[in-house]
C-alpha cells in the first residue's frame, strides 16, 4: 500500500513537471562537435556575408561567390566566372575551395586590406598543416585533382565585409576546435 502511494505521489509529479527537465535536452548526433548549433547559426551568418559580397567584377569578368556547402568543420564554395554580357573572350575556370576550419588557427584569421575598397581575409593552419584545398573546372562538376594548402585569401568587396566574415571564421574555427 505504502509503495502504491509512492509511485502515484511520482507520477503526479511527473505529470505536473516538477520531476521532469525544464527543456528537453537536444539530440547530440555522433561525429557532430558540441555547440553544434552555435556553429550552424554562425556558418549561415558567414554564407550571407560572403555569397553577398565575395562576388565581383573585373576585366570583364564576373566572379560569382557560391555556398556549396557550409555545414559542419568543413565548408565549401566554388567561384564561378562568366563573362560579361557585352563581352567575349577567355573566362577562368571554376574555382571550389574546401577549408578544414578545425585545422585552421584562429589567432591567422586576419584582414588584408587591398586595392581601391577591397579586402581579404586570410586564413591559415599552424604548423603549414594543409587545410585548403582548391580544385578547378572549365565546366561545373568536372573538377580535376586538388591542390592543398596551409593557407588561403577569400576576397571581398570592402573592409566592413572582411571584417564580418573574418569574426563569423574565427568563431567557426574556434567551435570546431572544442
Amino acid at each position: 500500500m505504502n509503495h502504491q502511494k509512492s509511485l502515484a505521489a511520482t507520477l503526479a509529479l511527473l505529470m505536473l513537471g516538477v520531476l521532469a527537465p525544464a527543456a528537453p535536452l537536444p539530440a547530440q548526433d555522433a561525429g557532430r562537435p558540441a555547440g553544434d548549433a552555435g556553429l550552424d547559426e554562425v556558418l549561415r551568418s558567414l554564407g550571407k556575408v560572403l555569397t553577398r559580397h565575395g562576388s565581383r567584377a573585373g576585366g570583364g569578368v564576373i566572379t560569382t561567390f557560391d555556398v556549396r556547402d557550409f555545414s559542419g568543420c568543413r565548408i565549401t564554395y566554388e567561384l564561378t566566372p562568366r563573362v560579361g554580357p557585352d563581352r567575349q573572350g577567355y573566362v577562368p575556370s571554376i574555382e571550389r575551395v574546401s577549408i578544414d576550419l578545425s585545422a585552421l588557427d584562429p589567432a591567422l584569421v586576419k584582414v588584408v586590406e587591398g586595392r581601391a575598397a577591397s579586402a581579404s581575409v586570410r586564413l591559415a593552419a599552424g604548423g603549414g598543416v594543409p587545410a585548403v584545398e582548391i580544385s578547378s573546372a572549365r565546366e561545373p562538376h568536372h573538377f580535376g585533382a586538388a591542390s592543398r594548402l596551409s593557407s588561403w585569401s577569400i576576397v571581398l568587396r570592402n573592409k566592413a565585409a572582411a571584417e564580418e566574415a573574418r569574426q563569423a571564421l574565427t568563431r567557426a574555427v574556434e567551435l570546431c576546435r572544442r
